[in-house]
């Protein structure tokens, strides 16, 4: 047998199975067809409905993900606030103290040195033979 006889011969068959249903036979075959065409529809509608929930949750999602990101932007920009503040203060305090330290460290320079003068000054009384120094400078 060729391909187009054997082709041939199946749409004949074909052909004539479909002649032989009965009315009612065909009607429910077109009633089935009808209402897979509605199945489809609806699962597609089904599909489209999920999908569109599935972008909610997700809008949602990253909405309050954004709430969230901008509290801790306030709450950041509190801290920074704060801290340089803090910063602010330390700065004058520390400032001050150097200032502070300064000033006792010059007191302490000059009343060392005083200390010294005055123990050179009774060294040199000791050895010049009195107040007057004129053993000393002569």
């Amino acid at each position: 047998l060729d391909k187009g006889a054997l082709r041939a011969d199946v749409d004949y068959n074909a052909r004539a199975a479909v002649k032989r249903f009965t009315p009612e036979a065909q009607q429910l075959l077109v009633d089935h067809n009808a209402s897979r065409g509605q199945r489809e529809q609806e699962d597609k509608a089904v599909e489209i409905q999920r999908r569109v929930d599935s972008v909610q949750v997700a809008m949602e999602s990253n909405l309050r993900e954004l709430l969230m990101r901008g509290e801790r932007l306030d709450q950041l920009r509190d801290r920074t606030a704060q801290l340089h503040e803090a910063g602010q203060g330390f700065h004058n305090n520390a400032r001050q103290l150097r200032r502070q330290l300064q000033w006792k460290n010059w007191s302490l320079t000059i009343i060392l040195c005083s200390v010294v003068a005055v123990v050179v000054y009774f060294i040199m009384l000791a050895s010049c033979g009195g107040w007057a120094l004129k053993g000393c400078f002569r």
